[in-house]
């Protein structure tokens, strides 16, 4: 699915989903300033699988909610936290690692849901003989998207492991064409692993991939390293041609969802309540995000949750840690 086609389904989707809401708002009564504005997801490469994840899901909660919701495509984590840090978008994709590294105690981000399993996914071309990722030294390679949060954990992850690639900085999607056009051998991008990545897929086609599997050692390295990866198989067959399982690393709790903390309680609490209602749907259409629940949401959040997030999860019955409950919450 190329990425023209990608950006017509999302604009579609919203389109219908705008549509929808702004009947329901007109039928309601009085709404409140809340209710009325306009709400920027910042979300993923048009390349990405995620990209349509973001459309379908949005859609759905504006359709459920009545609130304005449209969605941003950006080049990754690192970008869509940038975003919402400038008060340029209002909800997005972050990584906790990268967050927490870039901000520190100074994040404007507070936690709606989790999303999927971040997974670190290696494919290089067959034709290019590399077999393990010790054989990326010295090689033309691109370590993640432009932006993406995964992609300077990627480079520290090869000097820990005393590999120097050279490395390739681009978008998923000009990664992809690189890749096409034999300028590079492979690239990394950090996806679901129970879903394929569609700029991967397509890169298979074009070009054979195989699929590298980290050794023990090596997974023993970087999670001793980063506690908060572990290691993680991804099953056969997910890609064409890749027949057997490959060991990596995931995150299984850093990539979020989050909001804003000047986004209105009232909204986010909506929002939140909305996907979770809506989650079987969304979780047998993407089988990527099916690990995640509001328990889970809970129990692995690094950061504090939006006030209004906190709201849904307390209406639960979840007991929620001091650590989750946001400086503003406490005023």
């Amino acid at each position: 699915m190329n990425q023209l086609f990608r950006r017509f389904v999302v604009a579609t989707l919203i389109l219908a989903a705008t549509v929808a809401s702004s009947a329901a708002v007109a039928q309601g009564s009085a709404t409140q300033a809340w209710q009325k504005r306009q709400y920027f997801f910042a979300g993923f490469p048009a390349t990405a699988g995620q990209y349509l994840w973001s459309a379908m899901t949005w859609s759905l909660i504006t359709k459920d909610t009545g609130l304005k919701i449209t969605v941003l495509e950006s080049s990754g984590a690192e970008e869509s936290m940038q975003l919402i840090q400038k008060g340029k978008a209002d909800m997005g994709q972050y990584d906790a690692i990268v967050l927490k590294k870039a901000y520190g105690d100074k994040s404007e981000l507070r936690q709606m849901f989790l999303f999927q399993p971040a997974v670190w996914q290696f494919p290089v071309a067959i034709d290019s003989g590399i077999k393990s990722l010790r054989d990326l030294d010295g090689k033309k390679w691109n370590p993640g998207p432009a932006g993406g949060g995964s992609t300077q954990v990627t480079m520290d992850i090869m000097d820990l492991l005393g590999i120097k690639p050279q490395y390739h900085h681009a978008t998923l999607a000009d990664a992809e064409e690189a890749y096409a056009d034999r300028q590079i051998v492979g690239f990394s991008f950090r996806g679901t692993g129970g879903e394929p990545t569609s700029a991967m897929v397509e890169g298979n086609s074009s070009r054979p991939m195989r699929f590298l599997s980290l050794t023990d050692d090596e997974i023993a390295k970087i999670t001793a390293k980063w506690p908060d990866l572990t290691k993680f198989q991804v099953r056969a067959n997910l890609y064409v041609g890749q027949t057997e399982p490959f060991n990596t690393v995931a995150a299984l709790a850093v990539n979020s969802i989050a909001a804003s903390k000047n986004v209105p309680a009232d909204a986010v609490y909506e929002m939140t309540k909305s996907y979770w209602k809506n989650f079987d749907t969304i979780c047998k259409q993407f089988p990527g995000v099916c690990g995640a629940s509001p328990a889970r949401t809970v129990e692995g959040s690094l950061i504090p949750l939006h006030v209004g997030a906190l709201r849904y999860y307390q209406e639960l019955g979840l007991k929620i840690p001091d650590r989750l409950i946001p400086p503003e919450a406490k005023k």
